[in-house]
């Protein structure tokens, strides 16, 4: 057998040079699975698809009560759930 190809490290089918590049590819991929990736990944979820500002701190390292309030207030903006009444189709015939 030829063992000076496998002393060098290169592949000697096209199937084992996929199956390296595969594992070479999920290498790269571990990083997705740590927690500050995780933590990153959800902070620019809320900033993009939620459109929430980052409650940033001020001299000291507190954060303003306002801007953690602000994060959580309802889309209305009172605080009070406001009750819509429903409106009834008008149908044709009836």
């Amino acid at each position: 057998m030829q063992h000076d190809l496998d002393k060098l490290g290169i592949a000697k089918t096209a199937r084992e040079e996929k199956k390296r590049a595969r594992d070479s590819k999920a290498e790269t991929n571990k990083v997705k699975n740590e927690p500050a990736y995780d933590a990153r990944m959800a902070q620019l979820y809320r900033e993009v698809v939620l459109k929430e500002k980052p409650a940033t701190s001020n001299e000291g390292g507190f954060i303003p009560l306002g801007a953690i309030t602000a994060a959580i207030a309802p889309a209305n903006g009172n605080g009070a759930s406001k009750r819509t009444e429903e409106v009834g189709e008008p149908v044709a015939g009836d």
